[in-house]
């Protein structure tokens, strides 16, 4: 595997950047806007700095797209055009006793998918149905070869009986969302009588399928999809995308339709960087997995009313994946598949260069046309736009988006700005710790004035006075400091993990995977003073604790060690100052319990005040606490922490 490029093969799925002899871009393990994902050639190996993942090409593959060892290497050997020698002299029911199940759904739906092709192409009925619809829809042969398009034979249990005869058992059938049980158990084809279309994942293996009913039968469902499987979950891919990634990655633009033709006629047509969502709403999933591949996403939808409506749908969530969102709209009665039909496929993308159009701009034309003269509507209009606002980023952009939207609307523009922020708030109560402080941060610093609580802005709701009060940050600083120095000695002639634990024993948590961790470690050093190994970490049973472990666990830096003798400076190593950082990280942590202590002691104050029954001795322990604080300000050298 000499000849692998592993910025080649990562670059298949990751949008990577050159930056000096390593290649750099967002980690496609976890959500991030600023790239911290690094590839190095020289090693032939990846690096994240942010959730700790690494490996070379076949470990890449294995964890981003769930391959088994020797599947890996077989994608390796067909983009590499290598020969892999493998023992096939075997049975296969000793291979099928060897492969997993998820290996063996794989081959389930690759067996599903070239049956049905072959009907498509070879059985009388699928001639005449299925091949005769996409004929009329103005497919050729390359563009169904190409998308694997197929039919399913109309009968009860075409499919269930070639894969019990290809050695699978009909609960394999099941699982795999290709067949059902029926109220007397018969076992039958999920589809049935259908044109199919073909999902798959962007290692080129079939996962799911769409498909079309060509019945004029009402009761029943025109579109059908596979259930949610072992391989397949419904927020994860978009239709499409496989074929897609390497023109979207080269154009840095998608192309984002609704239905399964309106992308294979605009792919037959040229346009190559088109991916479909199905008709419905995108999911955080499916725009991060965009995210990665490219700044830009342009949707392509009808143009009637509802189809103006689904190109609202979901586009808050492109946002926030820091995506910029345009818009191409088209004739009323038209769709992609019609339209660029009648105009013709270089018409067409004239037309879609022409008129593509912000998405933020796009949507406060539509809702001002909708709202008219009427003040409430304009105002519920205003509250709308706000909220999408909110969902970038990039306070540049926000600060544009709020000057342009309140020249075009006619509101003031602090009163827009401070709708914006109040979104931002509301946004931020549901979200991650990192993202509710950066919305705190970007808010105006009000005035300080007596009778505040410490460390909390005038003027906001309680909800967001509580976000305020979060002990998160602190608590991962805590948690670092365990998963990468637990078992060192202080200098005081402590250790780090027993010192950690004494101090915070009794103290609540915010963060309950944060908490795990930290009852983990408790729970060692207090059967027989030990730390715990760190797989049993990462290998935790709940995904959020792995995560979590393996992001604090990673170290930002390290210094060289011919750094001193290079440029004759002494630098201290983290180790040298560690009893200062466990101390203070173990007293930030106090710090915003106490902080909270006193805004729970407060509310209860006003609510005794209130009600007329006052009792002296809340006001002594907010007294206390309050003496408590200002100890610990001291020490740390300051007098908010938050």
């Amino acid at each position: 595997m000499e000849s692998v490029r592993l910025e080649e093969v990562i670059g298949e799925f990751v949008t990577l950047k050159k930056k000096g002899t390593n290649w750099i871009g967002n980690c496609p393990f976890h959500q991030e806007k600023t790239p911290s994902f690094v590839v190095t050639p020289a090693k032939n190996l990846y690096k994240c700095f942010g959730c700790g993942a690494s490996g070379n090409a076949v470990g890449f593959l294995m964890d981003h797209d769930h391959l088994s060892f020797p599947d890996a290497i077989r994608w390796l050997a067909g983009r590499y055009n290598i020969i892999v020698e493998e023992d096939l002299s075997s049975d296969s029911e000793a291979e099928r006793v060897r492969k997993s199940e998820r290996d063996r759904l794989f081959d389930l739906h690759e067996l599903a998918g070239s049956f049905y092709r072959r009907l498509l192409h070879d059985s009388d009925e699928g001639q005449a149905i299925g091949l005769s619809y996409f004929r009329e829809r103005g497919l050729n042969p390359d563009t169904m070869h190409a998308f694997g398009l197929g039919y399913s034979r109309d009968t009860r249990d075409a499919f269930l009986r070639i894969a019990v005869e290809s050695g699978y058992t009909e609960e394999e059938t099941i699982a795999a969302g290709l067949t059902a049980k029926n109220e007397q158990g018969q076992g039958y084809d999920r589809f049935r009588g259908r044109v199919m279309f073909p999902f798959y994942n962007l290692s080129g293996k079939i996962i799911a399928f769409g498909a079309r009913s060509l019945r004029t039968d009402k009761k029943e469902a025109k579109y059908l999809n596979s259930p949610e499987t072992l391989i397949y979950s419904k927020g994860d891919g978009l239709y499409g995308l496989f074929q897609a990634r390497k023109a979207i990655q080269k154009k840095e633009n998608a192309y984002l339709v609704e239905g399964y033709i309106d992308l294979l006629t605009l792919v037959q047509s040229g346009i190559e960087e088109v991916v479909a969502s199905s008709g419905t709403a995108l999911t955080q999933r499916q725009a991060r997995l965009l995210g990665r591949l490219t700044p830009r996403v342009t949707l392509v939808y009808d143009g009637d009313e509802a189809g103006q409506k689904a190109a609202l749908r979901g586009v808050d969530i492109l946002l926030e994946a820091d995506i910029n969102v345009f818009v191409v709209t088209l004739p009323e009665g038209e769709d992609p598949d019609s339209y660029c039909r009648r105009l013709g496929p270089s018409a067409f993308q004239d037309h879609l260069h022409a008129e593509a159009r912000d998405f933020l701009r796009f949507k406060t034309s539509l809702l001002l046309a909708e709202s008219g003269d009427n003040p409430l509507k304009k105002a519920e209009m205003l509250r709308e736009l706000a909220s999408t606002i909110a969902c970038v980023s990039d306070p540049l952009k926000r600060s544009t988006y709020c000057t342009d939207i309140a020249a075009r609307t006619g509101v003031a523009e602090p009163v827009f700005v401070d709708a914006v922020n109040r979104a931002r708030i509301a946004k931020a109560t549901q979200s991650r710790p990192e993202d509710r402080q950066s919305a705190l941060d970007a808010l105006p610093v009000p005035a300080a004035h007596s009778g505040l609580e410490p460390g909390l802005p005038q003027g906001i709701s309680d909800d967001v006075r509580r976000t305020a009060l979060s002990d998160e940050h602190q608590e991962e600083d805590v948690i670092r400091l365990l998963l990468q120095y637990a078992a060192h000695e202080l200098s005081d002639g402590r250790s780090v993990v027993g010192t950690v634990v004494d101090t915070l024993d009794e103290v609540s948590w915010d963060n309950p995977f944060l908490e795990l961790i930290f009852r983990c470690y408790e729970e060692h050093w207090k059967r027989d003073r030990s730390c715990p190994p760190t797989h049993e970490l990462f290998n935790h049973p709940d995904e959020l604790v792995r995560k979590a472990a393996a992001r604090l666990a990673s170290k930002n830096y390290s210094i060289s060690k011919h750094w001193s003798e290079k440029f004759q400076i002494d630098v201290p190593r983290p180790e040298d100052k560690l009893l200062e950082d466990v101390l203070n990280a173990l007293n930030r942590v106090n710090m915003k319990k106490i902080i909270r202590l006193m805004h729970e002691t407060l509310q209860e104050l006003k609510e005794s005040t209130d009600s007329g029954a006052e009792k002296p001795e809340i006001l002594e322990n907010y007294m206390i606490y309050k003496d408590m604080h200002l100890k610990l300000s001291r020490i740390l050298g300051t007098v908010v922490s938050h």
